[in-house]
């Protein structure tokens, strides 16, 4: 693990969340995390970007200013109305690549969990909508994002299809105004597809979210590190506490809580009081202590 991802020490200041964790303060990790804004323009782009290598960036300079004006202004649209639960990324030496991230729906077994998505802005874009890859990490979400990063392109009369075919310089006769404000607000409504309420807890979708908070945490996307390390700290209470709301029996489901724990603790998360869990149940961490 990088230096700048180790756990604070424990002898440093604390404070409570909002969700009831406590957590260490005084280390580069809470510091960005707290001056991580919902919406930056940042110098460069990420290398871990899917449209990096991206052979329309080698455009005329006619159309590279055209879009570069077109992109001022969506960028000025999301400085002020993004939304709190969207966080996005974009690059002044790549003004054509854009990251993304979403907290999951709330309410939902998923809602401690993040997306990440890789937005490209073709050259003759605004003519054209942007192209979008779902940063998958291997998991099977839902109909609408595929494990190979496809975005709900397989599905017609979808919202992807209608924004294709009413994008502003179409040849439709109706046309519609849409933006990268909109198009955000339509990618966080495919992540809410079958999300499920909170009251109708599946075990197996709150083993699949736990899937993926272990993989992002494992290798977050470039750009996000420090609000990767941040948000999980924050998230870690709420989580290893569904496993004693909802008085897990199974090996399998005790054996995910050792590696939630595991894992939440060394990103930096104060997680001993969740120690409980294993207590009752007679089990042990994986250095053989029994608690």
């Amino acid at each position: 693990m990088d230096k700048a991802f180790q756990p604070a020490s424990q002898n440093g200041k604390t404070r409570s969340t909002g969700f009831g964790e406590i957590e260490e303060i005084e280390d580069e990790v809470g510091r960005q995390f707290n001056r991580f804004n919902n919406f930056e323009v940042v110098s460069s782009s990420p290398s871990d970007h899917h449209y990096l290598i991206d052979t329309q960036y080698l455009c005329t300079k006619l159309i590279h200013m055209h879009r570069f004006r077109k992109m001022e202004e969506e960028c000025r649209i999301l400085e002020k109305h993004i939304p709190s639960s969207i966080f996005v990324r974009t690059y002044e030496r790549r003004i054509d690549l854009m990251r993304a991230a979403f907290l999951g729906p709330p309410g939902s077994d998923y809602q401690h969990c993040l997306f990440f998505f890789d937005i490209c802005f073709p050259v003759n874009y605004p003519r054209v909508p942007p192209n979008i890859h779902y940063l998958s990490y291997g998991l099977d979400w839902n109909p609408n994002l595929r494990p190979n990063g496809r975005v709900c392109l397989d599905f017609a009369e979808t919202w992807y299809d209608r924004l294709k075919q009413f994008w502003p310089g179409s040849n439709k006769k109706q046309k519609l105004e849409f933006s990268v404000l909109q198009l955000l607000h339509a990618i966080q409504n495919l992540i809410s597809y079958r999300s499920g309420p909170l009251e109708k807890h599946d075990p197996k979708a709150f083993a699949r979210a736990c899937e993926k908070m272990t993989r992002v945490l494992r290798k977050p996307p470039a750009g996000f590190e420090y609000f990767v390390a941040g948000h999980f700290r924050q998230r870690a209470h709420p989580v290893l506490l569904k496993f004693k709301e909802h008085d897990y029996e199974d090996d399998i489901m005790i054996d995910l809580f050792v590696r939630m724990f595991t894992v939440f603790q060394r990103n930096g998360a104060y997680c001993n009081h969740h120690l409980d869990f294993l207590k009752s149940r007679n089990r042990a961490l994986a250095d053989g202590h029994q608690y």
